[in-house]
């Protein structure tokens, strides 16, 4: 039997190759994930979208017949139903959205006075179907305190 009495070779220490290594794999998973993520979001913007333009229709026509003094009690009580569904329906689009947008995290400097104006805009159907009047009262000098850092995109959700 030949025994080995003695051996020659190279010894190299790849622990730092092997950790870049895997390093990169871990980068290249998370960018899969972010890529497929804004992918969701993009999509989920469009279904949001979608579903919102003939909701609002929805929403908007079953408030003007529940307006109505001379429906029958069993229409107004479907009417009463299709509603607080179209509203349901529309909590879970906000929703949708609020997920579509998480990657944006933008963030601006906004006058407290900007975000109510905008809010309100957002509000005047509900605030004219509800018969709310609304005044404001805003200074238009606010100081710098009263400038907020916001995620803007978010914003429009209050």
């Amino acid at each position: 039997m030949d025994r080995i009495t003695h051996y020659q070779g190279v010894v190299e220490d790849i622990t730092e190759l092997k950790l870049v290594e895997i390093e990169r794999r871990e980068y290249e998973q998370k960018a899969q994930l972010s890529s497929r993520l804004a992918s969701i979001g993009q999509m989920s913007a469009g279904i949001a979208h979608e579903i919102n333009n003939p909701l609002t229709g929805v929403i908007g026509f079953a408030d003007l017949l529940m307006e109505r003094k001379d429906l029958p009690d069993d229409i107004w009580s479907d009417l009463e139903i299709i509603h607080k569904g179209a509203r349901r329906v529309s909590e879970i689009v906000k929703r949708l959205l609020t997920f579509a947008r998480q990657d944006k995290a933008e963030r601006d400097y906004v006058s407290i006075n900007e975000i109510l104006e905008t809010t309100i805009r957002l509000r005047a159907y509900d605030m004219e179907t509800g018969n709310i009047k609304l005044k404001t009262y805003l200074d238009p000098d606010l100081p710098i305190p009263w400038r907020l850092v916001v995620n803007s995109s978010r914003c429009s959700l209050i």
